[in-house]
């Protein structure tokens, strides 16, 4: 072999390592390493509602398009230098770039940051669960079992008798990773669906849901008849507003404002669509308005109905008007308008003037209301009672009615408001008498001394002080 030859060999072969390794290194390199991933959801106030119902009356087939809410808490927490590039919900128990083979994508996010996390209000429709039929069997088995659930409690003849279950939606969040030290460079907008199909880490979640199987009323010659051919009345509309126990989203300085509930029922004559209209005014703003496509079935209690529910958050005090009307008709039926206001950072909800009719009425005492005009007298009230004296104490004595009785050989003396003391008194203790002068009156001359018994003169051992000049003399 020429050298020129080996040359080219060697070359060639470098080459296909490079891209080899060009092709190989990044994809092995670029999915960063996860700390932590989390995922969880939950219902919006309550378990969503999916309603079924039946095509024909023999058996239940159709799942009813509406839109149902529940929250999804979602966390990634990457090592560095790594991010999240791409995150996404499907429906549906489906594993990493499985998730686009058929999966439906309920939320798709390109966030491009270290980490990723939030706490999210999602909104689908039941149109996206899919149900196996005739052109192949779909991927996500939840419309089937629900059908099959529903059909188990079939009636001879057929559809008839309404029941309800509850049944676990399996949902799946994957996330997408990349490896980048310097500044991460946000993702391109793209026109159309976003087409994600997964990313490499995924983690799954059930959701609670409660299905009703509507009664199909179901008739010998026409079970269902064609809607443009024989229209189906709407005989009444009622619009209900209200307040849900449960928490709702909590606005600025950790105010709490509760969710309000709008239902509107309509009833008609038979089974089929009819679409509602409803007006809706937030405190001065403007009047907006949406409609919708209920689709009755037979109640329980007889006759059919459907009812159209949605919530509404605040996150300060609002004031809501809203106004419900059947599409189509001149003569078809419309609710008043109808207001409620949510009170935030409290309990208080003001008082609405609309009531379920199904609910019985509240029982309310008689009101105790006097004719205009007429005063009632006054009431006596009894006298308040006299304060009792205070108790006094005699210390060392016998208490009477207002004061304190002591010995008669002591003294009464005060020491508080309440509290005498008697104290012993001393006993007087004798003292001499003067001389008396025996004589003369005085400045006649020399007096003379007499002690009261003692006569004049001498005693024994006494010896008399000696006479001051001009004074008395003591006469021996």
């Amino acid at each position: 072999m020429s050298n020129r030859s080996l040359s080219n060999t060697i070359a060639a072969g470098a080459a296909a390592i490079a891209l080899a390794c060009a092709a190989a290194g990044p994809s092995l390199a670029e999915d960063a390493r996860i700390k932590s991933l989390s995922f969880a959801v939950s219902p919006h106030l309550q378990p969503p509602d999916i309603e079924v119902t039946s095509s024909d009356g023999t058996r239940w087939d159709t799942i009813v398009p509406k839109d149902i809410r529940f929250w999804a808490d979602m966390a990634v927490d990457t090592r560095w230098p790594g991010y999240v590039e791409q995150v996404g919900l499907f429906l549906g128990a489906c594993e990493n770039l499985q998730c686009g083979n058929g999966y439906p994508l309920l939320l798709h996010e390109w966030p491009a940051t270290r980490d990723y996390s939030g706490k999210k209000l999602i909104t689908a429709s039941t149109s996206v669960i899919p149900v196996s039929s005739a052109t192949g069997i779909a991927v996500v088995p939840h419309g089937d079992e629900i059908l099959r659930k529903c059909n188990a409690g079939l009636q001879p003849d057929g559809a008839t008798r309404p029941h309800s279950f509850s049944h676990a939606v399996t949902l799946s969040f994957s996330v997408n990773t990349r490896t980048q030290a310097g500044k991460i460079t946000p993702g391109e907008v793209q026109d159309g669906p976003p087409a994600y199909n997964g990313g490499e880490v995924t983690r799954r979640d059930e959701l609670p849901v409660v299905v009703h199987c509507r009664a199909t009323a179901r008739t010998a010659t026409n079970p269902r008849p064609d809607p443009h051919r024989q229209p189906i009345t709407a005989t009444s509309l009622d619009l209900f507003l209200a307040t849900v126990l449960q928490p709702g989203e909590r606005g600025p300085s950790g105010t709490t404002c509760k969710p309000v509930r709008v239902t509107t029922r309509v009833a008609t004559d038979r089974d089929g669509p009819v679409s509602v209209r409803l007006w809706r005014k937030v405190d001065a703003g403007p009047i907006t308005s949406e409609s919708k496509q209920l689709v009755t079935s037979g109640l329980p209690a007889g006759g059919f109905g459907d009812d159209w529910v949605k919530t509404e958050t605040v996150s300060k005090t609002t004031t809501f008007l809203y106004k419900a009307e059947v599409i189509g008709g001149t003569f078809a039926p419309s609710t008043p308008w109808k207001s409620i206001t949510v009170h935030c950072n409290g309990d208080f909800v003001s008082p609405t003037v609309d009531r379920d009719p199904v609910a019985p009425p509240a029982d309310r005492k008689p009101e105790n209301r006097q004719p205009a005009g007429l005063v009632a007298p006054p009431v006596a009230l009894p006298p308040a009672p006299k304060p009792r004296p205070p108790r006094l104490v005699c210390i060392g004595g016998t208490v009477t009615a207002t004061t304190c009785l002591c010995p008669p050989t002591d003294r009464l003396a005060k020491t508080s408001p309440t509290t005498m003391r008697c104290i012993a008194t001393a006993p007087a203790r004798e003292r001499p008498l003067a001389p008396a002068v025996v004589g003369r009156p005085l400045g006649a001359g020399p007096q003379t001394l007499v002690r009261p018994g003692i006569g004049p003169g001498p005693r024994p051992g006494f010896a008399p002080p000696r006479a001051s000049l001009g004074g008395p003399r003591l006469v021996r």
